[in-house]
């Protein structure tokens, strides 16, 4: 067996790895945690269904989780739904390859080259997610009247988190996709 098969199935691994994390990542509700006066804890995710904003109630025709919510996003949160969704579907196309390429009989040097650019794209899309989200996350709530109250203290949650660690699967099976188009072609 080429050394490239081997190489294969370490970066099928990683990279479901990568999918798992960037999926709990995505639709888990603790990219961002407020804490208000009373020192009550309230979370929230990406998406419009784990979104609970403080300070804003259902029956709001404002309300920034509503049916409104993409709209009320800031251009940083749009851009960090989108570069996530971006690498959640490099990912699948990623693992969808690796197996195509697992399955070639012939050629196998040459099928195989897409990998490593298809780590990069996901590695690429996660770290701007990651980048423009915490870059902006701390300073996202002074835009809104928060009547007489202050607004809350937010902090970065384990969600985010999680989309950092999917970042560094992605550094990783970047350089495990170089070694493996580098080993095919010296086997096949």
């Amino acid at each position: 067996m080429c050394l490239s098969g081997v190489g294969q199935i370490v970066f099928g691994i990683i990279m479901t790895s990568c999918f798992i994390l960037t999926c709990v990542a995505m639709f888990s509700p603790n990219w961002r945690s407020f804490r208000d006066d009373t020192d009550d804890k309230m979370t929230t995710g990406l998406f419009k269904f784990n979104c609970k904003f403080p300070g804003t109630n259902e029956n709001d025709s404002t309300d920034r989780c509503g049916k409104d919510w993409w709209k009320h996003l800031h251009t940083w949160e749009k851009v960090t739904v989108v570069m996530m969704c971006l690498a959640l579907a490099t990912e699948l196309l990623c693992l969808a390859w690796n197996l195509f390429a697992c399955f070639a009989c012939c050629c196998k040097g040459i099928v195989i080259h897409p990998l490593t650019f298809f780590a990069v794209l996901v590695t690429l899309w996660l770290a701007i997610a990651v980048i423009v989200y915490g870059a902006n996350t701390k300073d996202s709530l002074k835009d809104i009247d928060w009547g007489a109250k202050d607004a809350p203290k937010t902090e970065i949650g384990y969600s985010f988190y999680m989309a950092v660690a999917a970042l560094v699967l992605a550094l990783v099976d970047v350089v495990v996709a170089s070694v493996t188009v580098f080993l095919a072609k010296k086997c096949c």
